[in-house]
């Protein structure tokens, strides 16, 4: 089972947002009384946690910060976070690692977005890109899910140019909706690693 949950803040605010929501999603999913003591930080900056079974993934974008944390077994109610702006989806798929993006749509300039396509993106991304009604909609849906392939392999930012949203190897596999909060749209991706493919499940909200 994969829990999701975001909610908006103050821009200034986000880095406390998103692990104040992370220790929320951990004490009632897991139980655990001490959050920053279950957390550790891998190479590369993924967090990793010392708890069988599970995995933690974060993101934040204007304004917006989303926690994805994935549990075998046994999984408490994410029902105390539905309050105060929160909403929480639920993935009901096995799951090994998990890796989370979201990016706020608005405010991306083509010429800008071009530079990077050109730079990180694959042929056959950039043929999307061309062909879309709506260029940087687009550059962004495809940036989160290569950004969620990254955290959840564990290669940061120096695999986006291999991260091929065209091509998952066998046992990824990416789930991405355009949501709207607070007037501003974002894209959500996670990329998922298991022994099964998942490519036909659903994202389904809660709230």
């Amino acid at each position: 089972m994969i829990t999701i949950a975001y909610k908006q803040c103050d821009d200034c605010c986000e880095h406390e947002s998103v692990h104040a929501l992370r220790d929320e999603l951990l004490r009632l999913c897991l139980g655990v009384s001490d959050p920053l003591g279950a957390v550790s930080v891998a190479d590369g900056g993924r967090p990793m946690l010392s708890i069988d079974g599970a995995d933690i993934s974060l993101s934040h974008s204007d304004g917006l910060v989303a926690v994805a944390l994935s549990v075998s077994g046994y999984c408490g109610s994410a029902d105390g976070l539905c309050r105060d702006g929160v909403t929480v989806w639920a993935v009901d798929v096995p799951c090994e690692r998990i890796g989370l993006d979201i990016e706020s749509v608005g405010g991306k300039r083509p010429e800008h977005c071009r530079r990077i396509a050109a730079r990180y993106f694959t042929a056959d991304e950039r043929q999307s890109l061309e062909q879309a009604g709506d260029y940087c909609a687009e550059f962004v849906r495809i940036w989160t899910q290569k950004e969620s392939i990254c955290k959840c392999s564990g290669v940061g930012l120096a695999g986006l140019r291999r991260a091929d949203t065209n091509l998952l190897p066998d046992g990824l596999s990416v789930l991405t909706d355009r949501i709207s909060v607070g007037g501003t749209d974002y894209y959500l991706s996670i990329c998922m690693q298991s022994a099964a493919k998942n490519k036909n499940c659903t994202i389904m909200r809660l709230i």
